[in-house]
């Protein structure tokens, strides 16, 4: 997350230095009223996952069947919308060894780059709230307690075992 490093446009661009402790903490700032405000949107329910070592694209496979098997169960359905380019391959294949027969995630995920809609900008600040609360790096301490606390209904990251 560029904005909460220090990095990219700035709030307060110029001297080509490195930005001081006050734009930073007005960059995290902006972050975390963000994070306030997606929690005020009727309907909008946020939830993270996350396993240690595994590769992205195994997490993924075993999110996207444990949430068609949640859907299933609900008899409702749902569609992925992924940070992307449409080159990530990998990411349809998880989509496409769902049984045709019991599949509540509809299609292949619809890969859209971040900047072309807001909400997927948005879950980019939930994804890394959620993983700073799991990670705990200590430059990003500040952070810890922002997913839990701006989002209480969606209880800690959880941690996704190994479906396969």
């Amino acid at each position: 997350m560029d904005l909460v490093a220090g990095r990219g446009r700035l709030l307060h661009p110029g001297s080509g230095r490195a930005p001081t402790e006050q734009q930073m903490n007005e960059a995290a700032n902006i972050v975390l009223q963000g994070l306030e405000a997606l929690a005020q949107v009727p309907g909008l329910a946020v939830g993270a996952v996350y396993r240690h070592g595994a590769t992205r694209e195994d997490l993924y496979a075993d999110l996207v069947e444990t949430v068609n098997d949640q859907h299933a169960a609900a008899g409702s359905s749902c569609q992925f919308i992924v940070d992307g380019n449409g080159t990530e391959k990998v990411l349809r294949a998880a989509h496409h060894r769902l049984p045709a027969d019991r599949r509540h995630v509809l299609g292949d995920p619809l890969l859209l780059p971040a900047r072309r809609l807001p909400l997927l900008q948005a879950a980019d600040f939930v994804a890394h709230a959620a993983f700073q609360s799991v990670a705990r790096r200590p430059r990003r301490a500040f952070m810890w307690d922002w997913y839990p606390r701006v989002f209480p209904q969606a209880g800690a990251p959880r941690h996704l075992a190994r479906l396969h």
